[in-house]
């Protein structure tokens, strides 16, 4: 019975490797390759992948998010051009509008620093506070 099996195995082998349909060395790395070019270019709109394609189109959605969020447009109709600091510039803005809406400010202008500090102390006083006030007050005394 070995002859006979070492036999079968010569024979399977020499059926692999002679053109045949049969599983070739990388075929499973391709295919997955393929498959993941094939994402990409569904992502990015593009017929042919080349390298860079996703972290470009990754970036362009980065910049149009935070050109977005800036108040402006979303980036699409032109080039968002982004600066050092649109980020942050964006959460202080961000910060400032709800620390504003909280004091009971219509607009993030009229915010003024201390009035956070100043309407938590107001509702403690006049007994009108809830769980989430303590809680803000703690936050901002640590």
């Amino acid at each position: 019975w070995q002859m006979n099996n070492n036999n079968n195995n010569k024979q399977n082998n020499n059926n692999n490797n002679d053109g045949g349909g049969g599983y070739k060395f990388g075929d499973i790395s391709r295919f997955l390759a393929r498959k993941a070019t094939d994402k990409v270019n569904e992502l990015t709109g593009k017929d042919d992948y080349s390298f860079g394609d996703l972290s470009r189109h990754l970036d362009k959605l980065a910049k149009q998010r935070v050109q977005g969020a800036k108040g402006g447009t979303t980036g699409e109709e032109e080039e968002y051009q982004y600066e050092f600091g649109d980020l942050s510039i964006w959460a202080k803005n961000l910060v400032q509008e709800k620390a504003a809406n909280y004091a009971g400010k219509e607009t993030a202008d009229e915010y003024q620093f201390g009035d956070v500090s100043r309407t938590i102390l107001s509702k403690v006083g006049s007994g009108e506070y809830s769980v989430s006030d303590v809680y803000l007050a703690l936050r901002v005394l640590v």
